[in-house]
């Protein structure tokens, strides 16, 4: 059986519960603020790596398009 823990100065206090990112104590607005600001942040990188991706895949497709083009206008001169 564990031994119960003692209370400390602040277990009561929910201002003290509240933490933001760097570990200091925070009010819970101020907590939740700091929680939205680092997943805005996370959220913004997500949607630059899928932007960049789309990008190069819709160039890749827009290349093979006009490469695909040429040949059929090759292939109608020959016939």
């Amino acid at each position: 059986m564990k031994p119960k823990q003692q209370e400390g100065l602040f277990d009561h206090d929910p201002v003290m519960k509240c933490r933001d990112s760097k570990g200091r104590f925070a009010t819970p607005e101020r907590a939740y603020a700091d929680k939205a600001i680092k997943e805005n942040n996370y959220l913004r990188y997500e949607r630059e790596k899928y932007m960049r991706a789309w990008h190069a895949a819709a160039e890749m497709a827009s290349y093979w398009q006009r490469k695909y083009l040429a040949l059929q206008e090759q292939i109608k001169a020959i016939q």
